[in-house]
């Protein structure tokens, strides 16, 4: 399952939103730090005309030598109070439902695995597969593994094949859908478009059904 526009609400960035929310809560300081790596992220990217090495720019400014303890504290006191406000009730339905048919449910998100990590264990995932920190004890010091986009569906293929992954459903917001093409992996899709439910197999996604959601 997707996280942002999926299991939470549109409007909540995991990443973005998290990291801001941090930051601010040290004051001057930290807001003048989360700013900076953003305009100096912003500047580079636009330079070397890449959205996604702006985004890997950002995180690796934003991040670089903040303490794990101290993020994963932040996200489990404070963030996981908004996001309980933000998660999409629809959603927990189906996971409920699938988990009755027999599904394990594995988050799947290009965010950053702090707060992703903890949200995935609040709501009883078994796994969760998110851009993972690279660590010198407990400073942070870059991005091991980035799973911007579609990177995050060939983290799972990877991790747990391609026959796995043709026999489980995967459950994603539609415009993550069109950007991602998970009907490349998976055999099954659960469109969450504004909180409405649709079922896409691989042939309804092969005949662009996507763009026919409603």
């Amino acid at each position: 399952m997707d996280l942002d526009g999926t299991i939470t609400n549109k409007g909540i960035n995991n990443t973005f939103d998290f990291l801001r929310s941090y930051f601010y809560s040290y004051g001057i300081f930290g807001i003048i730090r989360y700013h900076l790596a953003k305009l100096a992220s912003g500047l580079l990217g636009k330079l070397a005309g890449n959205e996604v090495i702006s985004r890997r720019l950002f995180l690796a400014l934003c991040t670089f030598g903040l303490r794990r303890s101290r993020l994963c504290d932040y996200a489990i006191r404070q963030w996981l109070k908004l996001i309980k406000i933000h998660v999409n009730g629809t959603v927990l339905d189906l996971i409920r439902k699938l988990r009755d048919q027999g599904y394990s449910p594995i988050m799947l998100t290009s965010c950053i695995e702090i707060p992703s990590c903890p949200i995935a264990d609040s709501l009883e995932f078994e796994q969760c597969i998110a851009t993972k920190f690279k660590y010198l004890g407990d400073l942070i010091i870059g991005i091991s593994e980035d799973t911007h986009g579609q990177l995050k569906l060939q983290v799972a293929r990877e991790k747990y094949g391609s026959n796995f992954l043709k026999h489980s459903a995967y459950v994603v917001d539609l415009e993550s859908a069109k950007i991602e093409s998970p009907h490349k992996f998976f055999g099954k899709i659960y469109l969450i478009d504004h909180c409405r439910i649709k079922t896409i197999s691989l042939s309804d996604m092969i005949k662009g059904s996507l763009d026919n959601c409603t």
